[in-house]
Formats: structure tokens, C-alpha cells, sequence
């Protein structure tokens, strides 16, 4: 059966911080192809000597590999917390071109990121059918940090510019405004891309990178073929022009590909978040955006232990990208 992106990534963090044995078997996500960690914790070695490519773990479930889950991820066995249900607290701070960014704390323990992906939305997501269960549930384990990208949610919609170099300097607020000193990144879909861009330029702060459904390389970077480049903007033409509308079978189209295998319910809340969570310009100038992203000299340059999982029949990003990440 095709799975629910959205549920895939949830799952996927979840069960793999938690359970590195239950991923594979749950997911249908090729963890134990996609899993790289740091060769040395010091600080002295290379970069090379610090990713191992995938293929050469020990496969999931087994004793090695749970030995070396432990290494990478910095995890001992925990004693059981009890168990409430976590509330969030939602506080705002200016970027550097004074963008005011929304952003929500939850849960005690090591602080957690999560970078900034598009279509969210502080308050709907917390409670949603497709992100409330990983929510709830990192935040019974560690400070989860999450913010809403410029252009979307209840950060400013209005803002001078949507460029990758601004994506990371807000992130750089974030951080600095929870006054994290060292913390653990999460970043899903472009969010791995700005997740992989501050692991490299703030090394001494990242303890752990973890990554699902991630792309070093936009659509126009992988492939740039006149089909190519014709699609991509037929998909930014398609979101200006039914993005805001309050039928919803514009974006119905946007909503299978990113939970093709979605109950009615999840599809219905992700045509809602899709509506409310940005503007139809800014819709369309992301997706303009994403398509130019490329990290991929960047990737050799992480030090720190790093998790890459990708769903194999992921619609949106090809399962080949988390692959190369994971590999370099």
C-alpha cells in the first residue's frame, strides 16, 4: 500500500529515535540503506572520515545496529516518563530583515528542532490527524522547537524575499531566541536542506541531524529539461491560480501527492492547512524557490552523527535523493 507522507516522516522520526528496530518493518522506508553516522566523535578528523555510506551498516534489528543506533543517536535506554499530554507555547521573534517568525515550544529534556518547512501552521498543525501524533509524542521526550516559515502560518506573510539564505538565517533566530547552546536538527522535505546548510555552518551547535524525505538538489537541479522546466512551472502556475479559491480541487492535486494513501480526514485537513497556511503568490514563489535548492557540496562537510530516511514511494521527492545524501 502507498503511504501518507506526512505519516511516514511522523512515524519514521518517531519510532526510529525510539525503536530503531520497529522503522523498516513499519514504514516500508529503506532505513537500513539509508543510514550513515559520524565515523569519529572528534573534532580533528575529516569530513570523509566522518560520513560512511549507508550500505555498509549493519542491517536493522540486529545487535550491531542497535549498538550503533546508540552511537549515532546518543541515546541510552530511558526510564518510562509518565505519560500527559504536552501543550506548546507560541512566541514570536524578528528576523534580520525584521520578518516577525512564529515559533512554538513543547516538552522538556534535550532541545529538538525541527527546521521550517512550507504548509504549516503552528496552531492547526498541533492538533492535526496527519502531525499530531509525532508532535505529541517528541515532546514527551525532548524540548520540541518548531516555527513557521516566513510567508507561512502565523509568521509574515508580507516579506521582502523567499530565498534559501534567508530560510537559514531565520532558523539562526530561532535558535538564538529558545537560547539553545548545542541541540539536535530535524528537517523534513527543503527543511533537511536548511537543516544540512546550518549543521555546516554551525557545527560546534548540532549534536545529531535528522532527515526524512530530503533533497540537496531542487527539481530544476536534478533535471532541467525543457519537460522539466515546463512542469515546475505549471505546478507554480496551477498553485497562483486556485491556491486561495474555496473549492478545493486545485489543491486536491498538491494534497495526493503528499498523502497519497490518506484518509478522508487527513485529506480534508491538508486541503484546509494548504488554504490557510500561505498566499497563492507565496505558494508559488516557494515552489520557484525549492526548485533551485542545491546543498550538494555541502553534504560532505557534516560532522555530525546523521540519520537519512526516505519512504520508498514517496510522490514528491525521488527515493534516489535521500539515497545520495546518504552516500556522499
Amino acid at each position: 500500500t502507498s503511504h501518507d507522507m506526512a505519516a511516514a516522516a511522523a512515524n519514521a522520526v518517531r519510532n526510529r529515535l525510539r525503536r530503531p528496530r520497529s522503522a523498516a518493518t513499519e514504514l516500508g522506508v529503506t532505513t537500513a540503506a539509508l543510514w550513515r553516522e559520524s565515523a569519529a566523535a572528534s573534532a580533528d578528523a575529516g569530513p570523509s572520515e566522518h560520513l560512511r555510506a549507508c550500505a555498509r551498516q549493519p542491517p536493522i534489528g540486529t545487535p550491531a545496529a542497535s549498538s550503533s543506533y546508540r552511537r549515532a543517536v546518543g541515546q541510552s535506554k530511558r526510564p518510562a516518563l509518565a505519560m500527559s499530554a504536552p501543550t506548546q507555547q507560541i512566541r514570536f521573534a524578528r528576523s534580520h530583515d525584521g520578518v516577525r517568525l512564529a515559533y512554538a515550544a513543547s516538552g522538556r529534556g534535550h532541545p529538538l528542532i525541527k527546521a521550517a518547512t512550507w504548509l504549516s501552521h503552528l496552531e492547526h498543525d498541533w492538533d492535526s490527524p496527519v502531525w499530531r501524533h509525532l508532535l505529541q509524542d517528541l515532546s514527551l521526550r525532548w524540548q520540541l522547537v518548531r516555527y513557521d516559515e516566513r510567508g507561512c502560518g502565523l509568521s509574515d506573510w508580507e516579506v521582502p524575499e523567499l530565498t534559501f539564505d534567508s530560510w537559514v538565517r531565520d532558523l539562526e533566530t530561532v535558535v538564538d531566541a529558545i537560547g539553545a547552546e548545542r541541540f539536535a536538527l530535524l528537517g523534513i522535505s527543503q527543511g533537511a536542506s536548511i537543516a544540512i546548510a546550518y549543521a555546516v555552518k554551525h557545527p560546534e551547535r548540532v549534536t545529531h541531524l535528522v532527515l526524512h524525505g530530503s533533497y540537496a538538489r531542487g527539481r530544476l537541479v536534478r533535471s532541467s529539461t525543457p519537460q522539466q522546466r515546463e512542469e515546475a512551472e505549471m505546478m507554480a502556475r496551477l498553485a497562483e491560480i486556485g491556491w486561495g479559491k474555496a473549492d478545493p480541487s486545485f489543491r486536491q492535486f498538491f494534497t495526493t501527492q503528499f498523502i497519497p494513501g490518506g484518509t478522508p480526514e487527513q485529506h480534508q485537513w491538508f486541503n484546509e492547512l494548504e488554504r490557510i497556511s500561505t498566499s497563492p503568490r507565496n505558494a508559488a514563489d516557494f515552489m520557484r524557490a525549492f526548485d533551485l535548492i542545491d546543498v550538494t557540496a555541502l553534504l560532505e562537510r557534516v560532522r555530525c552523527p546523521t540519520l537519512v530516511m526516505h519512504s520508498t514511494r514517496d510522490a514528491r521527492v525521488p527515493h534516489d535523493e535521500g539515497r545520495l545524501i546518504a552516500t556522499r
